[in-house]
């Protein structure tokens, strides 16, 4: 696949993910329910996703996954976007902001 294609396709991803966290955001897992109950990032009952699980969430393979989270951590500038994600006193805009940034950045 060309380089165009690929950052085409990492835009979408991570416009899908950006949806995911505008809806719902949580931290210390990958996803939770309405409730705050921990699920898998791919449920059906998920209603809430940190950085991670929202690429997750959207993506069907660990490739596409890494690339935009490798992505998402230059952005951040740091190595664990897990870390970012949980620090005490972060806010999902800043999240949803961190998704504007890469988002920018992947499009071509």
């Amino acid at each position: 696949m060309s380089e165009a294609l690929e950052k085409m396709k990492q835009v979408a991803i991570l416009k899908k993910a950006r949806a995911k966290i505008e809806k719902g955001w949580c931290q210390d897992y990958l996803a939770t329910t309405d409730k705050g109950t921990p699920v898998s990032e791919k449920s059906r009952r998920a209603a809430k996703w940190c950085v991670l699980g929202a690429v997750g969430a959207v993506t069907k393979s660990s490739r596409e996954a890494f690339r935009c989270q490798q992505l998402l951590r230059e952005v951040a500038g740091v190595d664990f976007l897990s870390t970012w994600n949980n620090a005490p006193g972060r806010t999902q805009e800043q999240v949803i902001r961190l998704y504007d940034k890469a988002i920018a950045r992947a499009t071509p």
